[in-house]
């Protein structure tokens, strides 16, 4: 005698809807997010995307088996025991949770970022009056913003590097909301600020005594007003991060260049010609380096200084219109096109792999209609 098996519960169907729905969800705006992210290496992503697909499945599984439950279970309450009906309240307090919360979320990550959106067009004056009123002045992007504005002053600035956030020395990212700015490779805000032009040098003194000093190192060496005090600590340091950080200041001794010139690491010696402290000696001998790419922007760093030097035409250089759109290159674009490149060259393709004789006999047929459209030549 074989036992009958137990049919599914109805539930089921639901589950699987709702955990199939967040699934794809999860995967749009992974998607989303890696083909604006400005990393080199974000493609990688594509290989992980099943990770957050699978956690945003779980709990919409969960939401979906609460509506079946209610759904299918709304006309049975009244027969139902007390553990029943228990469970239908549970279920019905699990499927309003979910959109509630995801509500909340949603208004949150739009007020967060309209505020960002207002505060990378405010004057110093705006910035420090948001600093104070805004609910988001603890917040790594709203403050990342600010750090970011050109317009902010160096007393804003120490305020942020005074704040002991340790979120504020790690990277950002925001796979749903508008939030990064223009900074769409996520470097974290004690970053962008130790690299303002408007931080004060007594700032970036305070920001040398952090723990955290080393993931901040890079911009901070290359910050022209951070104080000789604080970089002759690493004139002599071989860290590579150093060394990037000291070939993009223009304010080092020459001896410092020097050594920075001689250095193992290529990225050191490619900083050199794109600071412009550079000393020409310096550059002269950088046209000599191994390194082709190198010695090319070694000698148009060389061409640069001569230009400048000369007098210009009373017309001046032409300049792009102030309003021309800045277009930047994502991995998503280069898939684009090399998408469309190969379909381009398929044709040529497929005629260079067919059989010679068969190109010559596609040649025979096509010729007596070559030049039937083009216009007679007049002797």
């Amino acid at each position: 005698m074989t036992a009958k098996r137990r049919p599914p519960r109805p539930e089921w169907r639901w589950a699987w809807v709702g955990a199939l729905a967040g699934a794809l969800i999860a995967g749009v705006i992974t998607i989303k997010a890696i083909s604006s992210s400005g990393s080199s290496t974000a493609v990688i992503g594509l290989l992980f995307i099943w990770i957050p697909m699978g956690l945003t499945a779980l709990p919409c599984a969960l939401w979906g088996a609460a509506i079946g439950h209610v759904v299918t279970t709304r006309g049975k309450r009244r027969d139902a025991g007390r553990r029943s009906k228990a469970l239908f309240f549970a279920a019905i307090v699990t499927a309003i949770a979910l959109p509630v919360y995801a509500g909340f979320e949603t208004w949150r990550g739009l007020s967060l970022q309209a505020e960002v959106r207002a505060v990378a067009g405010m004057e110093a004056v705006a910035l420090d009056a948001a600093l104070d009123s805004s609910r988001w002045n603890h917040n790594k992007f709203f403050l990342g913003a600010i750090a970011r504005n050109k317009a902010a002053g160096p007393a804003v600035l120490d305020r942020i590097a005074s704040l002991d956030d340790p979120e504020l020395f790690e990277s950002m990212g925001s796979m749903l909301w508008d939030v990064m700015g223009l900074d769409n490779k996520g470097i974290a805000t004690m970053r962008v600020l130790a690299r303002n032009e408007n931080t004060g040098a007594e700032t970036l003194a305070k920001l040398a005594a952090h723990p955290r000093v080393h993931d901040i190192l890079y911009e901070l060496l290359a910050n022209p007003n951070t104080p000789d005090s604080v970089v002759a600590r690493w004139y002599d340091s071989t860290d590579y991060i150093a060394e990037w950080g000291l070939a993009l200041n223009p304010r080092l001794p020459l001896h410092v260049y020097e050594r920075l010139s001689r250095s193992e690491n290529l990225y050191t010696r490619m900083n050199l010609t794109n600071n412009k402290g550079t000393p020409e000696p310096i550059l002269e001998k950088l046209t000599k380096d191994p390194d082709q790419l190198l010695a090319r922007n070694a000698g148009r760093a060389l061409e640069r200084r001569q230009k400048s030097l000369q007098p210009t035409s009373y017309l001046g250089k032409p300049r792009l219109h102030s309003n021309a759109r800045q277009t930047r290159t994502t991995p998503s674009k280069i898939c684009l096109n090399i998408f469309v490149k190969s379909v381009l060259t398929l044709p040529f393709s497929l005629t260079a792999a067919l059989p010679q004789p068969l190109v010559l006999l596609l040649g025979v047929v096509a010729a007596p209609f070559e030049g039937r459209d083009r216009p007679q030549e007049v002797s």
